[in-house]
């Protein structure tokens, strides 16, 4: 069984946290394409996280469940801080 949750974090940004009921043995952290958003990605999550893995998967600005002008991101540091 795994864990799943989802948040808007302090920049406003949506993101799906999926980690298997253990330790996991990492994680992938997953970015999408300019036209989708992370559930179209459940389905090879949910396999990532049945093999051990925790994904955590953002919806950019303006896409999704994120607000904000559709694409604008400042830095992809915001990415990297938040997954580590």
């Amino acid at each position: 069984m795994s864990k799943d949750t989802a948040t808007i974090d302090a920049d406003g940004l949506f993101v799906r946290e999926m980690r298997p009921a253990s330790t996991p043995r990492g994680a992938f952290l997953l970015l999408h394409g300019m036209e989708s958003h992370s559930a179209w990605f459940v389905e090879t999550s949910t396999r990532l996280v049945g093999d051990g893995w925790a994904v955590i998967a953002y919806d950019r600005a303006g896409s999704g469940k994120s607000p904000g002008t559709r694409g604008h991101l400042a830095s992809y540091h915001h990415f990297v801080e938040h997954a580590t």
